[in-house]
């Protein structure tokens, strides 16, 4: 008798070879299939399903065997396999759609998304893991597939581990300090992702998003204090510490004196430089917010107003040169070139914002040029903030061209990069140096979730920010507020209304969130 062969029962029903993997394997990955994993059960061998006494099912009778007519094998299988259930669904498109990544993805655009496939393979028992995986998955199903059921199901689970979470966080250790920092997030991210602006308790729900990140703020100074000098630190507690720093611009908050160095939470090179830098940047804007609230004053008397306006207007100069410093020693291969659309649209449109558009070797390039592009928008943003404070219009407006004229710059550049990034065209380039380049546009293919995931934090700072072109940044909300859909994330949704929540950026506050 020949005995059922691994693999997962999809490829078994495809009668293809399975290469096996967990969670999802690569064959039903690539075709986009539902895999439904190396289980156990009575259903589990297709082979013997193909005939009941084989699988002892039913005894063979004893004497001649029966002329019945036999189904065939394929009907019977497919019959006899059960459906999978809701979470099973969420869970196979979240793998598929989300937790991709390019190869040549650079640090600077990960975030404790892109660590957590790795680990819940390793670690499939984990209680925490599974909870904070379907929680997400069920939560980013419900609002993609606008499927109640799912929002319902997410709901459920995400209390489940509040209390999980709450129950065990006194056995935090070396070992399992990894699973709670992605629980933090991951709790976070569904109160973004079910975030409706027009729910009764919609700006609780967003101070419960930055709560958890405070949960993973004190996680990870565990980590440094107790635990940094036994081992080196491992791609969450980097990404983590990313994230928390992208927290504290979202809150005009600083940057707490244990988390400044870089070095060891595992950083290096380009994603050292960029984060001292965002560090930098977010201490100015803490500066600011305080003057603008009239909370904390550093100064004795109004006259002492101009000297540190002149103090925080010259440090926002030194990061705006830093920032292109930075850019400056990006490999040759990251540079990128310029193409013209045909011209008979109307502009600005979906995907597109003028006809001139930015080409790079990659998207993931292409996304570390975008957040330089965002970052460089935020930094003069506040410098004319800054020129603002105490200074009639008019003044400010005459000292603040330069920042204008950097804002505009950006903002143009960003606004060219996004349609590469989003691979919205292809360029194909000519066999003759003397031809013009071809160029494809693909804007009526579905952009990919895990494609839009790069985008989404520069579009966040440009569609804020104060400064930009009133135009140009309703184009950036709308632009956000389609990504918002596509990867399920109602407050990304809610950008281009007069609801959206993230308003700090643009020093427009709203109820206090408290800092670090």
């Amino acid at each position: 008798m020949p005995f059922p062969s691994g693999g997962c029962q999809t490829c078994k029903l495809r009668r293809i070879k399975c290469d096996e993997t967990q969670p999802v394997c690569g064959k039903c990955k690539k075709s986009q299939r539902t895999c439904y994993g190396m289980r156990t059960g009575p259903w589990c061998s297709v082979i013997h399903l193909e005939n009941t006494y084989a699988s002892g099912v039913a005894k063979r009778p004893r004497g001649p065997r029966s002329t019945r007519t036999v189904e065939p094998a394929r009907i019977i299988a497919i019959q006899q396999l059960p459906a999978p259930n809701l979470e099973t669904r969420a869970m196979n498109y979240f793998w598929l759609h989300h937790l991709n990544t390019f190869t040549e993805c650079q640090d600077l655009s990960k975030t404790v998304y892109n660590d957590f496939l790795p680990i819940w393979i390793s670690k499939q028992e984990c209680t925490l893991l599974k909870l904070s995986g379907s929680c997400i998955a069920l939560a980013i199903f419900s609002q993609t597939q606008r499927h109640p059921a799912a929002a319902l199901a997410a709901s459920l689970i995400y209390q489940k581990l509040l209390q999980a979470t709450q129950k065990s966080l006194f056995t935090l250790s070396e070992e399992n300090i990894e699973l709670y920092l992605i629980a933090s997030f991951f709790m976070g991210r569904y109160e973004g992702a079910v975030f409706n602006p027009n729910a009764m308790n919609s700006i609780y729900s967003r101070s419960r998003g930055f709560s958890h990140h405070m949960g993973a703020l004190s996680i990870l100074k565990l980590w440094k204090e107790q635990y940094s000098h036994l081992h080196p630190p491992t791609d969450v507690i980097r990404h983590s510490r990313q994230g928390l720093i992208r927290s504290a611009v979202l809150r005009n908050a600083k940057v707490p004196e244990w988390m400044l160095d870089g070095t060891i939470f595992g950083e290096r090179g380009f994603d050292l430089e960029y984060h001292r830098i965002m560090i930098q940047i977010t201490k100015i804007r803490h500066q600011v917010a305080g003057l603008l609230r009239h909370k904390k004053m550093s100064c004795r008397s109004l006259d002492e107003l101009p000297t540190i306006i002149g103090d925080l207007e010259g440090e926002a100069v030194s990061i705006d040169n830093a920032l292109q410093e930075w850019s400056s020693r990006f490999p040759s291969t990251w540079k990128y070139g310029q193409q013209q659309l045909p011209d008979p649209y109307p502009w600005p449109m979906r995907d597109f914002y003028t006809p001139t558009v930015c080409s790079y070797s990659s998207a993931a390039h292409a996304s570390v040029w975008c957040n330089y592009y965002s970052t460089r928008i935020l930094i003069n943003s506040a410098r004319l903030k800054i020129l603002g404070l105490g200074q009639s219009v008019e003044i400010a407006d005459k000292t603040g061209v330069q920042a204008r004229s950097n804002i505009a710059s950006m903002a143009d550049h960003l606004a060219s990069s996004i349609p590469f990034c989003l691979e919205r065209f292809k360029v194909t380039l000519p066999d003759l140096s003397s031809e013009q380049p071809l160029i494809t546009l693909n804007n009526g293919q579905d952009i990919k979730p895990y494609v839009a995931h790069l985008v989404i934090w520069p579009l966040t700072l440009a569609a804020s920010v104060g400064g930009v072109d009133a135009v140009q940044q309703k184009w950036f909300r709308c632009e956000l507020a389609r990504i918002g859909r596509i990867v399920g994330y109602g407050i990304f949704e809610s950008a281009e209304t007069d609801q959206w929540s993230v308003n700090n950026l643009s020093f427009d506050y709203g109820p206090d969130l408290g800092e670090y």
